[in-house]
């Protein structure tokens, strides 16, 4: 351990660690009991189930808009990078695989933030107060436990390339992080997050009949 961080206590590390577990567990229960009490809704939890699972049965993501039934997701969100999550919907068929993936997400993200401010800011205690704002930031919570947000998704991209620039050379060389890394990532989290015009307006122009989404009920 380097003299900047001697004085740091090495249990801090497994707090921050063990804080994040169960910070994230705790999104997962808390998104699940919502679901499960039928406080998740379609708008717009099951536009994306519906567009997903489609997607990961072959299918064209239509969805069952109210004012545009029957139209591309496209022209309501575009949000391709989420169709990497069709595969979840090759082992089971619960929707609530989805709300652990975004609480997955987070997790991961808070992982990438501390190890960043840990050695960005040369000690874990204010590594520790970095995720401690992060994670109690009431803007993310809501996102976390009402419904799914590709927003929500798009932490994880936005938070890793500074995490790899960080474990390069450049952190001792004194070198400015990759911007390319920076590009991608914000890239990343446009293909997460919807209203891009052009598409959106296109494809409102074309109307395709849905796919059935089968429901089930919690038991």
């Amino acid at each position: 351990m380097s003299s900047k961080n001697a004085h740091v206590p090495l249990w801090l590390h497994y707090v921050t660690y063990c804080y994040i577990i169960l910070y994230t567990l705790a999104a997962v229960l808390v998104s699940l009991h919502r679901f499960w009490q039928y406080e998740v809704f379609y708008y717009d939890f099951g536009l994306f189930d519906q567009a997903i699972w489609n997607v990961a049965h072959g299918k064209a993501p239509i969805i069952d808009h109210l004012v545009m039934g029957g139209k591309l997701i496209f022209a309501d969100h575009l949000s391709p990078s989420l169709f990497l999550l069709s595969p979840l919907y090759w082992f089971t068929h619960r929707q609530e695989i989805l709300l652990i993936a975004q609480a997955l997400a987070v997790g991961a993200s808070a992982l990438v933030i501390y190890t960043v401010a840990r050695k960005m800011l040369h000690g874990s205690w204010l590594g520790f107060c970095t995720i401690v704002s992060y994670t109690l930031f009431v803007g993310l919570q809501n996102a976390l436990i009402y419904d799914i947000h590709e927003v929500t998704f798009a932490t994880l991209p936005l938070a890793f390339p500074p995490g790899v620039t960080m474990t390069t050379s450049s952190i001792t060389s004194g070198e400015p992080a990759m911007p390319q890394l920076m590009f991608v990532a914000l890239l990343s989290a446009r293909m997460l997050t919807d209203q891009t015009a052009l598409p959106v307006a296109a494809a409102r122009h074309f109307r395709i009949p849905a796919a059935p989404r089968a429901y089930s009920l919690p038991s």
